[in-house]
């Protein structure tokens, strides 16, 4: 006999099976262990899916079903890197043309 959800089969005994079957196009789920001190640690290629290395902060969203883990940004880091992709896109100007632009003398 088998349930609604295709993931479950019921037995004739009312037991329950569970089939571990991902879903086409699902990203992969990842087990890590906490340790003594509640420390987990993420393994090597979840890692770099993230894009975390050492020191980074991981930010843990309680949700009604488990958490999700978000990677923190350094505010300073993003203005940074936008600072940077303007300088590259040629969308920002030297301090001797922003005060030729705004009627700026220099002594």
């Amino acid at each position: 006999m088998r349930a609604n959800n295709p993931s479950i089969a019921r037995s004739v005994k009312g037991t329950t099976k569970i089939r571990m079957r991902r879903r086409e196009g699902a990203p992969k789920a990842y087990a890590v262990t906490l340790d003594s001190k509640g420390r987990m640690i993420l393994p090597k290629e979840l890692r770099e899916l993230l894009h975390v290395e050492s020191g980074d902060v991981l930010y843990i969203r309680p949700e009604r079903l488990g958490a999700s883990i978000r990677k923190g940004i350094n505010p300073f880091d993003a203005v940074a890197e936008d600072a940077i992709r303007q300088y590259e896109a040629g969308e920002t100007m030297s301090l001797d043309e922003l005060a030729k632009q705004e009627g700026i003398e220099f002594d």
